[in-house]
């Protein structure tokens, strides 16, 4: 049994197309004529899958058919762009810009994970890129989405870097993923899951003591339900995770003695996911299709933000959202050349956290974290979202022409009480005398003490011993915003020749809560066959790509303004542990404000690219490619009213404390070399490698990334802290004999930077960013570690270290999915899975603690997850 679904470029379905599959032996199966999905029941064997619509380009490719199983298609037409189509050598590689590094439908999905996170994080693997999860753009069925994805189950089609520089998308293809869901049948058509491990399957986590009792639980699947045969169908997908995610807490503590002494302990993280959508596509005329799609989102999850290791229990928030979404898509075709699509999405989003003890919270720089969670104290937050995209597509001879425009508006309102209950904190202190004073070593310089032992001498009641710094939030904790995002873009790839296209666009952009309103971004594409049978490509690309300004930036700047809210600092505060009365008499009281620089602009990259593709057979492809990324203005912050004589100190006479500002003044450059390698042994059976040597430098990690010295900016360009300079991706799926399927994937990935502190307010400017210096081994006060000898009171006119000095470790992971699927009557199935992760149970360390004059400094005190193993059911008919 075959299904074969048809498609346009937008991932909307194309009625009325003609399938045909033609055997060897030159017997044709006319498998439909008419509607939206196409069945036939055809013998095993080799056959050549024709297909055909009025207004696109004819499709033919090879196909191998097993007579007792169930084989799912998905054929994408591209717009008819010429009278006469070349189709000799469709074993050739395609030269069109929108061709995209992966693609994966059909039983090529089965032998991805069914968990949406582990699901995204593989594709960002296979596809090599250098991007977060966090960094993705998700687009489902032409929607731009940042956390919801469908069930496995409901997808259709997976494209990874589909169109990397085309005009149409604000961000490189490198980081986007598009997801098509599965399209209605002519008859009842669905698949369910289930999934289940606890801890009698998984190993014990590397800084755990014990293994907990927990359970994970998830339960997803879809149905499709035709209304009116080959007109009207309805998609219900939903999905159920209850997973009980474990945090371990590995600190350095006080014991009863005030002697240090490690805490470990191991808390259960409840985390429940729930997701349900309802689609439904209505054919008005053969020209004219109407969808819409609600889609409900809800995620409760206790005891979070834990995961760092130096959080004890009460350290814990709530987390509660809920997302509902509302969307509406039209798509008509005018003659047999012009498409045009538009799209609406309204979203409503909710957000809640809540800290589990409201008391002050006591930080222990690389030690241990105690009293209520103030940056999750009370955080309310709900946004109304509104998205509206066109886009018309032109045929014209040899060029196929895209315009259109996005509109995307928020709505914000936030009510947010950080640090309404205060925080202390401890940093690394000095050696001190009977009087409190501190003493003089013969170099003479002081002599430092960890932050935990600052810590200890405070309680003791040691004269000349506090913390470092406390701070509180006061004043009205409710702001609003409203935010609108527009883009406009045009782009043509023009087919000078069957062996050539050229793709040229462009895009503008401007938004609000940003002076910046004249970002253009020119793209341009080529793709050259270099033989006749297009075996040989060569691909050139270079656009600019301009980054947003998110929200949140604003928000601060509205609440933290010194009107709004007020964050109060006292440094060196004398009350410990009581929260000093009245800090805004106190003598050395800092008020600390957030603001924008007027100059501000959008960010962006700059990107070129070359790559040379080779198909080896019409089921082998392998390609090089290197890329060139240089970004400019990007956002980061500094406190351009430190204590230090010199340029842009000049708001010292207006304001007594630290003013935050947000600046678009950091940069960055990227070299990568990627080399990929892609094999089909048959329609279920696949395999993709990657690998990736990069190397990355910038100045700024985000708009929240403060320097060291915000009056040397230079000293800041060093490693990014994205830097991985080698990336091994290699994961497969192989059907073998009994319906067995084995799918692994294998990672290997090299160290990331951590940078270095001292735990030390050197510069006096109320930030803890200070970085040490480098010391002479025979320094008395050099403090030497793996990483170097390093002094954490450096000498007016030393050369403090470059950020992101040192290296972490690298990251091997194994996961494997096991299952066999047993055939029923009249085409039902039932697949029996088992899925591993992290298979060798290998340690995989977190971040390193950075804090020179930390006893724990250069080490980690968490781990990613040990083996885990879960066992699934899946059903589908």
């Amino acid at each position: 049994m075959v299904e074969v679904t048809i498609l346009d470029q937008t991932g909307a379905l194309i009625p009325n197309a003609y399938v045909l599959l033609q055997a060897e032996d030159g017997e044709s199966h006319v498998v439909d004529k008419a509607g939206r999905a196409y069945r036939a029941r055809v013998a095993p064997g080799s056959y050549t899958l024709l297909v055909s619509a009025n207004g696109f380009a004819p499709f033919a490719e090879n196909v191998q058919l097993a007579g007792d199983s169930r084989r799912e298609i998905s054929v994408t037409l591209t717009v008819h762009v010429t009278e006469r189509i070349d189709v000799s050598s469709e074993s050739g590689l395609s030269i069109a810009p929108g061709n995209s590094l992966i693609t994966l439908s059909g039983e090529e999905l089965k032998g991805l994970p069914s968990n949406p996170r582990d699901l995204v994080n593989q594709l960002l693997h296979m596809a090599g890129s250098p991007a977060q999860a966090e960094d993705v753009v998700i687009y489902v069925n032409g929607f731009r989405e940042k956390r919801n994805i469908p069930p496995l189950e409901a997808i259709d089609v997976i494209r990874i870097s589909v169109e990397p520089f085309s005009a149409e998308f604000p961000e490189p293809g490198s980081r986007r993923i598009e997801i098509t869901t599965k399209p209605g049948v002519q008859d009842f058509h669905g698949q369910f899951g289930v999934d289940f491990s606890d801890e009698s399957l998984n190993a014990r986590n590397a800084f755990a003591e014990e293994q907990i009792p927990f359970q994970i639980r998830n339960y997803r699947g879809y149905t499709s339900v035709p209304l009116v045969s080959g007109r009207w169908d309805l998609l219900v997908y939903a999905g159920r995770w209850e997973q009980d995610e474990t945090a371990v807490i590995n600190a350095a503590v006080l014991n009863a003695e005030l002697e240090p002494e490690r805490f470990r302990d191991t808390v259960l993280a409840p985390d429940r996911n729930s997701s349900l959508t309802l689609k439904t596509e209505y054919n008005v005329t053969n020209r004219v299709r109407l969808g819409f799609e609600y889609s409900y989102a809800e995620r409760n999850a206790e005891n979070q933000g834990l995961r760092g290791g130096f959080d004890l229990p009460d350290r814990a928030f709530i987390r509660a959202e809920r997302e509902d979404v509302v969307r509406a898509a039209l798509s008509t075709t005018f003659g047999s050349n012009i498409l045009l699509d538009t799209r609406l999405q309204l979203r409503r989003r909710d957000e809640n956290r809540q800290a589990t003890m409201t008391g002050p919270a006591i930080l222990v720089f690389d030690a241990f974290n105690d009293g209520g969670n103030q940056a999750n104290l009370l955080y309310e937050k709900t946004s109304e979202e509104i998205q509206l995209t066109e886009r018309l597509t032109y045929a014209a001879g040899q060029h196929l022409l895209r315009v259109g425009f996005t509109a995307d508006g928020a709505g914000l309102s936030n009510v947010n009480r950080s640090d309404f209950g205060g925080t202390f904190v401890f940093g690394a202190d000095v050696e001190r005398d009977a009087d409190g004073r501190p003493i003089i070593s013969e170099g003479g310089q002081t002599i430092p003490i960890a932050p935990l032992d600052s810590y200890r001498r405070t309680i003791l009641g040691l004269p000349g011993y506090g913390p470092s710094q406390f701070f509180i939030t006061r004043g009205d904790p409710r702001v609003a915003l409203n935010q609108w995002e527009f883009g406009f873009f045009g782009n043509d790839d023009w087919r000078v020749s069957p062996r050539l296209t050229l793709s040229f666009g462009a895009r503008y952009e401007f938004q609000t809560n940003l002076d910046d309103k004249l970002d253009i971004a020119p793209r341009f594409g080529l793709a050259w066959a270099v033989d006749t049978s297009r075996l040989n490509v060569v691909r050139l690309a270079s656009g600019l790509f301009y980054q947003r300004l998110v929200p949140d930036v604003t928000l601060d700047t509205i609440r933290l303004d010194g009107e709004h809210q007020q964050k109060l600092i006292v440094q060196r505060p004398s009350s410990f542990p009581q929260i000093p009365d009245s800090p805004e008499g106190a003598i050395e009281t800092l008020q600390s404000i957030y603001t924008k620089d007027p100059g501000m602009k959008a960010p962006y990259l700059f990107i070129s690219s070359a790559s040379f593709e080779r198909r080896f057979s019409p089921r082998l492809f392998g390609s090089a490619s290197y890329t060139f990324e240089r970004g400019m203005r990007l956002f980061r912050s500094r406190n351009i009213n430190a204590p230090m004589v010199g340029a842009g100190a000049g708001a010292q006479q207006e304001q007594n404390g630290p003013v935050i500002q947000f600046e678009s003044t950091g940069r960055s450059i990227r070299h990568e070399l990627m080399l990929s390698f892609r094999g089909n042994l048959n329609s279920s059976s696949w395999v993709t490698a990657n690998y990736r040597a990069g190397w990355l430098q910038d100045d700024t990690s985000g708009p929240y990334s403060l320097p060291a010295n915000s009056f040397d900016l230079e000293s800041e360009f060093g490693s990014g802290s994205l830097d991985q300079q080698h990336q091994l991706s290699v994961a497969g799926s192989l059907t073998l004999p009994g319906r067995i399927k084995f799918s692994p994937s294998f990672s290997v990935t090299s160290a990331q930077p951590f940078n270095i502190t001292t735990g030390i307010d050197n510069n006096r400017d109320s930030l803890f960013t200070d970085r040490p210096s480098l010391a002479d081994p025979g320094d008395p006060n050099a403090i030497p570690t793996p990483f170097g000898s390093f002094d954490a009171n450096p000498r007016p006119g030393s050369q403090v270290i470059d950020r992101n000095f040192a290296r972490q470790s690298g990251h091997i992971s194994l996961n494997l999915m096991l299952s066999k699927t047993v055939v029923l009557e009249g085409g039902s199935y039932v697949a029996l899975g088992i899925n591993a992760r992290n298979l060798l149970n290998r340690t995989n360390f977190g971040d390193f603690n950075g804090v020179v004059t930390s006893p724990l400094f250069g080490q980690a005190n968490w781990a990613l997850p040990a083996r885990s193993v879960s066992v699934g059911l899946q059903f589908g008919y």
